[in-house]
């Protein structure tokens, strides 16, 4: 049976999101204030059927590159089954906006056999596999057959969406699926929009919801949960967050 993951940013559970700035430098309890332990214990117990009696098995990150290359490891022993079913509960998509990764992942990447895209990435900051990017990556991937992004009340899809349009079927925003597509290496030295370019091939599509995490509602079993810390974009007053959804994480090696 396909893996079904529960993959939460702590950065979702703050009132507002950081969508610009150094990521190394953390917001301050000034600018940013987490939600109570009450609000993130209904979250988990009503909104997505976790218990801190019976919790589930999963790991808690840093970064959320980490996630990745944990997953990777994971699919190759076999503890974890492909095509996933990926809710991700996190105030940002991690498709990469904000940067031009998408553009080796769409060129390069893209062009490799499927089992030759997990690894072997640039080393250039502004290409290279990292937190902001590593779902494109992923999905670039093929790991997933469905996507819930659960996001911040801060964003509204289509409109303060953060997953470039040329992602999505159709480029377009309201198409409810993803699906990257690959381009010849001219996209990278044109000032045109990607959109404007006839691609080479497609991937196969992924369904895609966009839900606010006030209106998420579970009603399936996860077989893993992670939690990624994600420092530079949560208060210090925030980490306090980490051992209470840790109640709900059975750590593993």
């Amino acid at each position: 049976m396909p893996s079904r993951i529960l993959d939460i940013d702590l950065d979702l559970f703050v009132d507002r999101r950081k969508i610009s700035g150094d990521p190394a430098v953390r917001p301050t309890d000034c600018e940013m204030t987490p939600w109570d332990e009450i609000q993130v214990c209904y979250f988990l117990e009503h909104q997505c059927g976790l218990s801190k009696e019976k919790p589930v098995r999963g790991n808690v990150f840093k970064e959320h590159d980490e996630l990745f290359h944990h997953l990777r490891r994971e699919i190759i022993e076999g503890q974890v089954t492909t095509p996933i079913k990926l809710i991700h509960a996190d105030a940002h998509a991690d498709f990469g906006m904000g940067g031009c990764s998408h553009l080796w992942v769409l060129t390069e990447l893209l062009a490799r056999p499927i089992d030759q895209r997990s690894e072997d990435f640039p080393t250039n900051r502004r290409t290279m596999l990292s937190p902001a990017n590593w779902l494109l990556y992923a999905t670039a991937n093929r790991w997933f057959d469905e996507l819930i992004y659960v996001h911040h009340p801060d964003l509204v899809p289509g409109e303060t969406g953060d997953i470039f349009q040329v992602l999505m079927l159709d480029n377009d925003d309201a198409a409810g699926s993803l699906q990257l597509k690959r381009f010849s290496n001219e996209v990278v030295t044109s000032y045109r929009r990607l959109t404007e370019f006839e691609p080479i091939s497609a991937e196969p599509s992924v369904p895609l919801q966009q839900i606010e995490v006030g209106n998420y509602r579970n009603t399936e079993p996860f077989d893993f949960v992670f939690l990624t810390h994600s420092p530079g974009y949560v208060p210090p007053a925030a980490d306090a967050l980490i051992d209470v959804i840790r109640q709900y994480i059975s750590e593993t090696p």
